[in-house]
């Protein structure tokens, strides 16, 4: 997901390596003489579950 959309899609579905959940943050972190970019997503199934992953890897749920 490109940085520009995470606005949109914050409390929205989400996939992540072909499953859905639902974006809650967007955290950017200092690295590599950098920064790169992080989503929090909470599991559509269960609410318990929280995974913390590559911003590149989360895509838009055309659907929602």
């Amino acid at each position: 997901m490109d940085i520009q959309r995470v606005k949109f899609n914050l409390g929205r579905q989400v996939l992540f390596r072909g499953k859905p959940y639902r974006m809650t943050a967007c955290v950017m972190r200092p690295g590599n003489g950098g920064f790169y970019f992080q989503a929090e997503l909470k599991d559509a199934k269960a609410e318990s579950s929280l995974v913390i992953a590559d911003l590149k890897e989360v895509e838009e749920h055309k659907n929602d």
